[in-house]
């Protein structure tokens, strides 16, 4: 089970990684921001229910959660925010 759990997340993770077609305007990063949250919960969901299958503790629990929700963010995929609803893009790099 651990081992199917760990290919869902590379898959996952390529799929919702993959350049956003700008071309298509905000509705699509939109788009991809939402698939990247179905994505999160589902492989939240599986360790949930590796844990009560007593495939993982509940500290590994823990730090399979936080990494799911870090690498799924969508900081981390596109580098924008979604503050109430609203997108904010971040420039690639910040001068200091």
């Amino acid at each position: 089970m651990r081992e199917k759990y760990n290919e869902l997340f590379r898959i996952y993770l390529h799929v919702a990684s993959s350049a956003v077609d700008k071309t298509k305007g905000p509705d699509e990063l939109r788009k991809r921001i939402e698939q990247a949250e179905r994505f999160s919960l589902k492989l939240i969901g599986m360790v949930t229910l590796l844990r009560e299958c007593g495939c993982l503790s509940l500290e590994e629990e823990a730090v399979e959660t936080n990494r799911i929700m870090e690498s799924f963010s969508s900081g981390a995929l596109f580098n924008v925010f979604v503050i109430d609803g609203e997108v904010y893009t971040f420039p690639e790099e910040v001068n200091e």
